[in-house]
């Protein structure tokens, strides 16, 4: 559906959100012009089927407006956090993988001893985001299906993720964050399929972790959340410039300082440390891929609250992966059926 078809209301309504969320963007540019008029057209769609999108966006705007942060920075040392511990069942996953004896029924083991993993890990290998031809009913026919290492990198990914939840008397929404997480997760491995890009389930996993930092800073201090995301929907630059601004480190930093923790790979950890900063990244990077894979995460509504913003595009990021402009929209669409099916999943396991 093109966008002049939507109702007059929808589209005026549309370009207002859109221009906001583009702020930082040149849209002289062709990449940024084209995200764009694809945001234009996935924002009218979402406020002419959600009807409450538009009042929501409105009361997180006024709250925005209206809030007068004292300016001086937050005392939270990143050293002294707390910080969630990686459960059993990781430190498990971690000791199977760096095995070099280990089968995959030494995997399939570890992950059919947690309950919760076991049925989520079942329900995503049986989603559209691998479309297979059969049910899958066991933990260890999925590994003879989708191999060892993207199934070690899906309940890794799965399990983390499980950490956290919806704080307590918090405005906050954790089902945003989610759907975010899966949006670029989903995204990124798109990009590497379409780059040609060896192991894309990587990259899934690599979009789905690479904003663990937030997340922990949600749990550890859900007031210190709350004021970031609101400063932000107004704010004249990037997330981790305002976070620094409040915080003195940003969600980057945090996010590294539980990937060293957790030990997790070098290309995940990369993702999480440097998805803000893509130009200082080798070309083929994760970093790379999640940079653009959260930008069109944003695109298609799938942000952090209702007043996220577009980080200013690495263009190079995009070129290096050898994908036409012209082959967005297909990509963006494929993307989105199956972003769809995944938060569905996940939003009634939470």
């Amino acid at each position: 559906m093109d966008f002049e078809d939507y109702p007059d209301e929808a589209r005026i309504r549309a370009e207002f959100i859109v221009d906001e969320r583009f702020r930082l963007n040149d849209r002289k540019r062709p990449l940024v012009e084209a995200l764009y008029q694809a945001s234009l057209r996935f924002t009218a769609e979402r406020l002419v089927n959600d009807p409450d999108f538009w009042g929501r966006y409105g009361r997180e705007r006024q709250t925005a407006l209206d809030f007068r942060p004292t300016g001086e920075p937050v005392h939270l040392s990143l050293k002294n956090l707390r910080l969630p511990v990686l459960p059993q069942a990781g430190i498990e996953l971690q000791q199977v993988m760096d095995n070099p004896n280990f089968t995959a029924d030494d995997l399939a083991a570890v992950i059919s001893k947690d309950p919760k993993l076991t049925t989520t890990m079942l329900r995503m290998v049986n989603s559209a985001l691998y479309n297979l031809r059969q049910t899958v009913t066991t933990v260890s026919r999925s590994v003879a299906l989708l191999g060892s290492q993207q199934v070690w990198n899906l309940a890794l990914g799965t399990l983390m993720l499980n950490l956290f939840k919806q704080p307590a008397n918090m405005r906050f929404d954790i089902q945003g964050y989610w759907r975010h997480c899966v949006a670029c997760g989903i995204l990124a491995k798109a990009l590497a399929t379409r780059a040609r890009m060896p192991d894309p389930e990587r990259f899934f996993v690599a979009g789905m972790l690479h904003d663990i930092g937030q997340l922990a800073l949600l749990t550890a201090s859900p007031e210190v959340m709350e004021v970031v995301q609101t400063t932000m929907f107004t704010a004249d630059t990037t997330t981790p410039e305002v976070e620094r601004r409040i915080l003195t480190f940003d969600h980057m930093q945090l996010g590294a300082r539980m990937s060293t923790m957790w030990s997790l790979p070098e290309f995940i950890h990369e993702a999480i440390s440097m998805h803000h900063r893509p130009g200082d990244t080798e070309l083929g990077s994760a970093a790379r891929a999640v940079h653009l894979a959260e930008n069109m995460a944003k695109v298609l509504t799938f942000g952090t609250g209702e007043g996220f913003v577009l980080d200013p595009l690495h263009e190079e990021s995009w070129r290096s992966m050898g994908i036409g402009i012209q082959d967005l929209d297909a990509m963006l669409a494929e993307a989105t059926e199956k972003i769809l099916g995944m938060t569905e999943l996940l939003a009634s396991m939470h």
